[in-house]
């Protein structure tokens, strides 16, 4: 479920980019005068799209509004959607609800009662009285299973800026927050290739919610353009794809203290195309696997290709002491990664 919110925000942004590289494109073909230009013109569905554009300041200011109070929308459904799975496996990750502690337990609490409170606000129609409060009920009691009603950590209205998206990640438990997420590859990558390490993710972020807030209001004092655009729906790929990897790296982390998740091994050495070799711990394995790649700083899941036993490829693999083996992957992971599966 986590790959599948990932994949879909990823997607709806880049929607978005390609959307304004094709708006782009045909207002060079209306404003051109070439033969090419012209010819395309003459042509009725053409012709009927020039006689009713509003003016190009109009257009322009229309396009960066909507870029990017949608772009604000994918980043924030994003965040409360990964929210939501995270909650939906806190659970199973401590003994009890007393032993996701007196600070979480009292935000817990008191977001139901807030949620309690403005049941009768078109934001919470879909929640009836017994949904809100049967987790809490079930957790207060000690029932082995209960839900953790994530409107009691999402009811707060404030922008996602650095400052709100740090207290929420630390409200829910997620350890890292802002310092992991601003510090991921697909963050410093962006950073590093659209401003030379000139910005910093905090800065991108505080821009980007400054003018999409703007935007919704309608004091625009500047409007972007393509460029500036697309840079913001690359940038809100990165922070969600951090997010994201954000909540799997807590996942198997809270597994591991409970020690319900399987290790398979380490990666000891690491080569081109996705091929490495690792040291395999007591598993069965066969191509199609899939394990995650766990580190400090990253946490992803990769499909196993093949594996090779003494370079020849096997179809399924049984270890029961350790083995070295070789390995391709789906995506590229680095020397001295662990590998889990979940």
């Amino acid at each position: 479920m986590l790959q599948d919110i990932i994949h879909e925000a990823v997607s709806d942004a880049e929607a978005v980019r390609l959307l304004l590289s094709a708006t782009e494109k045909l207002r060079q073909l209306l404003s051109g005068d070439g033969k090419d230009e012209r010819h395309a013109k003459s042509h009725p569905i053409v012709a009927g799209i020039l006689a009713n554009l509003p003016p190009i300041n109009s257009w322009r200011m229309h396009e960066h509004c909507a870029t990017l109070t949608r772009l604000y929308a994918i980043y924030e459904r994003f965040v409360a959607k990964a929210v939501r799975v995270w909650l939906s496996e806190l659970p199973g990750m401590a003994n009890g609800y007393s032993d996701l502690g007196e600070t979480f337990n009292s935000n817990h609490r008191r977001g139901v009662a807030r949620v309690l409170l403005d049941l009768d606000k078109e934001r919470f129609s879909n929640l009836t009285i017994a949904q809100v409060v049967v987790g809490l009920l079930d957790a207060v009691s000690n029932k082995a299973s209960y839900g953790l009603l994530a409107e009691a950590f999402l009811f707060d209205n404030r922008n996602l800026k650095r400052d709100r998206l740090d207290q929420l990640l630390a409200q829910v438990k997620l350890e890292g927050g802002w310092d992991w997420i601003s510090s991921h590859r697909f963050v410093t990558d962006f950073i590093r290739e659209v401003f030379g390490g000139q910005n910093t993710p905090e800065g991108e972020l505080k821009n980007f919610v400054h003018d999409r807030n703007d935007a919704a209001h309608g004091s625009v004092d500047q409007v972007l353009g393509i460029g500036p655009l697309t840079e913001y729906a690359a940038f809100v790929i990165a922070v969600c794809r951090a997010i994201g990897e954000l909540i799997l790296w807590n996942i198997v982390k809270g597994k591991q203290k409970m020690n319900i998740i399987q290790r398979l091994g380490c990666v000891t050495e690491h080569y081109r195309s996705n091929v490495v070799v690792a040291k395999l711990e007591a598993c069965n394995v066969s191509p199609g696997t899939e394990v995650i790649v766990f580190g400090r700083t990253y946490c992803y899941p990769v499909f196993l290709e093949s594996i090779q036993l003494y370079d020849v490829p096997v179809v399924r693999l049984e270890v029961t002491g350790q083995k070295e083996v070789g390995l391709k992957l789906s995506l590229n992971a680095p020397k001295n990664a662990e590998l889990y599966r979940l």
